[in-house]
């Protein structure tokens, strides 16, 4: 039996275990984080290959007005740039850039398209694919070569932003997430100064895999393969995808509606090539670059990393069943498609890159995957069913479990905070209930 003090276990050092630590720290509670990797952080991580850090996992703030994350990278000195989506420059397969005006065009008959394909889907007696929903208002063969184009980079939107293809997308659930005025911006940094910043007023044991959680009418159970931990609650923030292949066994089982939820929400994949070249060959005053694919496992969209540390390099995006087939290539065979590409635009004579990675986010043990979607047959009741507890001592945050603001870093340390206060008030009532 591993000693601890703690009243609280939180299991995953990532940023909705180290928000709720921090939170429950403040308010009095001992607490100890078990954490599987050697190091803190999930998703956040950094690569050091191109002599400076780059973040291989998130590296976006998505609203900058009222976000934690705003205040936690002024707090820990992490300087981010705000992104001008005017400087998006999309080009057609011939290599030309489309006119803003083609794409607004574009942009107004597609999302009236949604709009058309959602109210069909929800008049439906069942859920359809955002693909199936959509096939009776949008019909890419009518198309013409410039808008086939732009459906394709739509298609991209999709399995990056959203981290899946649109054929597995709730036609009536997909986009009820919300967003946070302000715009959005692309970290000069990295997280890790924050995620390092968290932790280091917290008790984090790393390199400790939680196997099993035995919950008792007097306290918890946490069985890892360093021993076994005891408190008087736990709180459990890994990665949906972990829960849905059941690597931590609950004793007593979890009940049958949360496990459902969990079966039915969906674990998205994003991926980032990054590259960094001996000098700048496209557009300087670019923030992105959307190119016409080639082939179904070609990456497409860049981000113009020069304008955020003036170094010459490219974050190419990836997401959905795209990413998870580059994934199985080798180095090599990425990069020559990504190069392939690139040359198809800019011509046969640009650089070879100085320096390179690639994430593979579905093949690491601790993540398989990068954050959750809503599948067909999913809703975001099944959001709030993750969030509920599954008893009096066993409490669950992340991402996932967050209805309005999943998939982001905000929505994962808010969800901590969330159940941090549900612990709180839960403690509350214990101390205060009637003898």
């Amino acid at each position: 039996m591993q000693s601890t003090n703690a009243q609280v276990l939180v299991i995953g050092a990532g940023f909705a275990g180290l928000g709720a630590a921090t939170c429950l720290q403040e308010k009095g509670f001992k607490v100890e984080v078990l954490e599987a990797r050697d190091r803190v952080g999930g998703r956040i991580c950094d690569d050091t290959s191109f002599g400076f850090p780059l973040g291989r996992g998130a590296n976006w703030i998505h609203g900058l007005d009222g976000n934690p994350m705003v205040e936690l990278a002024q707090r820990f000195g992490v300087s981010f740039s705000p992104v001008d989506v005017g400087r998006f420059y999309t080009f057609d397969r011939h290599g030309q850039r489309i006119p803003p005006e083609v794409l607004d065009a574009f942009e107004e008959d597609f999302e009236n398209s949604l709009i058309y394909a959602k109210d069909f889907a929800q008049q439906s007696p069942q859920d359809l694919s955002l693909a199936d929903a959509l096939a009776p208002f949008f019909k890419p063969k009518a198309l013409s070569p410039v808008q086939q184009d732009l459906f394709k980079r739509k298609l991209g939107f999709f399995q990056g932003y959203v981290g899946a293809d649109y054929q597995r997308l709730s036609a009536r659930n997909w986009d009820h997430e919300l967003s946070l005025p302000g715009g959005h911006a692309i970290l000069s940094d990295t997280y890790v100064p924050i995620i390092q910043g968290l932790a280091a007023s917290c008790s984090v044991r790393l390199n400790t895999v939680v196997t099993a959680i035995q919950v008792r009418d007097n306290g918890v159970d946490v069985l890892t393969d360093q021993g076994c931990y005891q408190a008087e609650a736990v709180l459990v923030t890994v990665p949906l995808s972990l829960l849905q292949q059941k690597v931590i066994h609950f004793d007593p089982p979890l009940p049958v509606v949360k496990q459902k939820a969990i079966e039915r929400l969906g674990m998205g994949l994003f991926n980032i090539a990054a590259l960094k070249f001996p000098r700048l060959f496209w557009e300087e005053d670019s923030r992105a670059l959307f190119f016409s694919e080639f082939d179904a496992e070609s990456i497409s969209t860049f981000m113009n990393y020069y304008q955020v540390n003036r170094q010459p390099i490219l974050l190419g995006y990836s997401g959905g069943d795209k990413a998870l087939k580059i994934e199985q290539a080798s180095d090599q065979q990425i990069l020559a498609k990504v190069m392939d590409n690139l040359r198809r635009h800019y011509g046969r004579n640009i650089p070879e890159p100085e320096a390179y990675f690639f994430t593979r986010w579905s093949q690491d043990p601790f993540s398989r995957g990068s954050y959750s979607y809503l599948p067909v047959g999913a809703s975001e009741g099944d959001r709030e069913e993750l969030a509920q507890p599954a008893s009096a001592r066993l409490f669950f945050a992340g991402e996932a479990s967050n209805r309005d603001f999943p998939a982001t870093t905000h929505g994962a340390y808010w969800s901590g905070l969330r159940e941090a206060q549900r612990i709180e008030s839960g403690f509350l009532l214990k101390v205060n209930e009637p003898r």
